[in-house]
């Protein structure tokens, strides 16, 4: 004879003075669809517009957070979800009806790439007045250290966004400084074994996981024109290096205070990093520019939950340069840098 349980009914429901897992799941799926929402001709708008809309998102949420993933959430990363809009999504809001696994919460800022002119890059790499950045540790902070990481966007009239995303290593370091290291597109296979469980997601989207594409950052200028007629040069590698001061200031920072105590004492118009641009594989990397705030860097939910940075493959990067190739050969197990 069927028995009626109350516990169907609290795993979907609830009760009043407390919100189950699934409860929690379905809240937080509405949360990220009304961020993902931007108005029907954004893409159609200048980069200024873009940034100025994107960053009116961004202080409407300031001191809002998003959440780090649970165990759930990363047997969901290793078991189902799919990696490839990862790559395959050229939005600049989130492709999926869910929370970020990876990097869920960080701090976001306005940013502009001011070049100095004298190397051979295209496109963005000549200057980006109008861009976002968004710096997160991808685990949480605790007394062991931190896994800090950067999502680059910049803005272009009428077009999609170019974006890159880089880290110093797959592994936690022990500084609480996020400067503390040079960033770069590039990473080496981590020791970490959890870390390693991630990469066989990874791989199912893009190989060699250990690397994220440059050739869109050169294709375009911030006008949407293309760049060098239609034949854009751009480096093998990025490497963001830290303002020195910045790298000092923070140095016996530890890894368990919030990054906001950071982020709060970098003012708009700061020097963030001197970027530098690898021409190939083996070369010495040239001075590209320096990457500058315009804005406060913040906590905020839309950051967390709706803005999105594309990965892109650096197979595309082989198409243009299948020379560079033969450099990763007998080392395929790199991993993406930063997902979400």
């Amino acid at each position: 004879m069927f028995q009626f349980t109350a516990i169907p009914f609290l795993l979907f429901f609830g009760s009043p003075n407390r919100k189950t897992p699934l409860v929690l799941m379905r809240d937080r799926a509405v949360a990220v669809e009304v961020q993902n929402t931007l108005p029907s001709d954004f893409e159609a708008r200048s980069a200024a517009e873009k940034e100025e809309e994107i960053m009116q998102r961004i202080m409407a949420t300031k001191g809002e957070r998003g959440n780090y993933s649970t165990m759930w959430g990363q047997l969901q990363f290793l078991l189902k979800d799919d990696l490839r809009p990862t790559v395959e999504h050229y939005a600049d809001t989130v492709p999926f009806n869910r929370e970020k696994r990876i990097h869920t919460v960080g701090y976001v800022g306005s940013i502009c790439l001011e070049s100095d002119g004298d190397h051979p890059f295209t496109g963005l790499f000549q200057g980006a007045p109008f861009g976002v950045i968004r710096m997160s540790s991808a685990t949480p902070q605790d007394t062991s250290g931190m896994l800090p990481g950067v999502g680059v966007k910049f803005f272009r009239d009428g077009m999609p966004s170019a974006n890159f995303v880089a880290m110093y290593s797959l592994d936690a370091q022990p500084e609480g400084n996020f400067f503390e290291h040079n960033f770069s597109n590039h990473v080496d296979d981590p020791n970490d074994p959890v870390q390693k469980l991630l990469a066989v997601q990874f791989r199912k989207a893009s190989v060699p996981e250990g690397m994220v594409g440059l050739s869109d950052i050169a294709r375009y200028n911030v006008d949407g024109t293309q760049a060098a007629d239609g034949q854009p040069v751009y480096p093998f590698e990025l490497i963001l290096k830290p303002e020195t001061s910045l790298r000092e200031k923070f140095r016996d920072r530890s890894p368990e205070i919030d990054l906001i105590e950071t982020f709060k004492q970098i003012p708009a118009g700061s020097l963030l990093y001197e970027m530098y641009g690898r021409p190939s594989p083996g070369a010495e990397p040239v001075f590209i520019g320096q990457m500058k705030t315009k804005s406060d860097i913040v906590d905020t939910s839309f950051g967390d939950l709706g803005l999105f940075f594309r990965h892109q493959r650096m197979g595309e990067d082989f198409e243009g340069r299948p020379d560079w190739e033969p450099a990763i050969d007998g080392n395929e197990e790199r991993k993406c840098p930063h997902s979400g």
